[in-house]
């Protein structure tokens, strides 16, 4: 069962152990990225757990698939991705087994409580309580697995890792033909063209 997935852009993409790229990250998250690295120990890059369609699209891989990409307040209209402007994203996916130690944290308490301070500029506001909900320390792997694979479940979940040796996913999913044929020559197998549903916001 494929139950670990990360997406990426393909220009950041090797066959091999690949790294979070700080100077890649959301500048208006790098805090919270940096916030989350005092607490585990090293700068985060996210995988997500499960094998639902929602739990995929907690990676973003589907998000190059989407026109409308945020608000202009200012001349209050809507802002659309241009024709040729869409990035190319991959996603691998990966057994238990291929995939190292990390930390798991609750995704949705992570938005919200630890994303949601920073962006809103208060990152003092941060409790103990609500850092207990987001890594939930009591819980061994085991139970966060378990409770990924649950159809069921509706708790998003995350591991955080140091690296990630991409060359062992067991399924590559990209945007084109071309992307395809540049992962094979890379020395992935199982690529497939794949497109994930763009939910509506």
């Amino acid at each position: 069962m494929l139950i670990f997935h990360h997406s990426r852009p393909l220009a950041l993409v090797d066959h091999g152990v690949v790294f979070p790229v700080r100077e890649k990250a959301d500048r208006e998250l790098l805090p919270a990225y940096e916030w989350l690295e005092g607490e585990i120990g090293f700068f985060p890059l996210f995988l997500a757990l499960g094998t639902q369609e929602w739990q995929l699209q907690m990676t973003g891989y589907q998000d190059q698939w989407r026109r409308l990409i945020g608000y202009d307040l200012k001349a209050q209209k809507k802002l659309y991705r241009r024709k040729g402007e869409s990035p190319n994203y991959c996603l691998f996916s990966f057994h238990e087994g291929d995939i190292g130690e990390g930390v798991f944290i609750d995704e949705s308490a992570w938005v919200v409580f630890i994303c949601g301070a920073f962006l809103n500029g208060q990152p003092d506001r941060i409790t103990e309580v609500q850092i207990r909900t987001v890594f939930k320390r009591s819980w061994p792997r085991s139970r966060w697995v378990r409770e990924a694979k649950r159809e069921d479940s509706n708790l998003a979940i995350n591991l955080v890792v140091p690296a990630l040796d991409l060359s062992r996913a067991a399924r590559s999913w990209v945007r084109n033909k071309g992307a395809r044929k540049l992962l094979g020559r890379m020395g992935f197998k199982n690529i497939q063209v794949k497109r994930l549903r763009v939910p509506k916001v």
